[in-house]
């Protein structure tokens, strides 16, 4: 990005997947714009690149915490067809979507259901034996402290070429 563009310039990833590109290419002062077919691809791209502040992050590890305490067998278990999963893993599945309407922002939403994305993926992946609801739980609360330090990363980045946490969004 550094070497073939200016700051100011415009980046277009044709295939963004994971949206690593977009994220550094306004990290370096550009413009980006991604496409992919996949709408898995722009959540995630939308979400690496909206900021949370301070106060928004405190309220994000708040809801995590209270949401970790919380218990309620009357939970309608939402993958009831689903044979092929543990029974504790869709149970925790459902647990965090249940309790995402309480986050206070739409962007909180997002950003939580991008971490659990990630959560039940590694869940899933682990062939020889499934993760315990322990290990269900500090894998999810690893993913979202890391993806807060990513973001607070990403825009130390941003605000060292001068760009604001709202011009951000303007960027993508």
């Amino acid at each position: 990005i550094e070497r073939f563009t200016d700051p100011g310039d415009i980046v277009c990833d044709p295939f963004m997947g994971g949206g690593t590109t977009i994220v550094e290419a306004i990290a370096s002062n550009r413009y980006a714009i991604g496409i992919d077919l996949n709408t898995l691809s722009t959540f995630v791209s939308s979400v690496k690149t909206t900021p949370i502040g301070a106060n928004e992050r405190k309220e994000i590890v708040n809801w995590l915490n209270k949401t970790k305490e919380y218990t309620n067998n009357s939970i309608v278990d939402i993958f009831l067809r689903e044979k092929a999963i543990a029974k504790h893993i869709k149970r925790f599945i459902t647990l965090i979507l249940s309790r995402i309407q309480y986050l206070p922002k739409r962007e909180h939403r997002k950003f939580v259901r991008c971490a659990l994305l990630r959560t039940g993926q590694w869940a899933t992946e682990v062939a020889y034996k499934w993760p315990t609801q322990k290990n269900m739980w500090e894998y999810f609360e690893k993913r979202v402290t890391d993806m807060l330090l990513e973001m607070d990363s990403f825009v130390s980045l941003c605000k060292k070429d001068d760009i604001t946490a709202s011009e951000i969004i303007s960027r993508r």
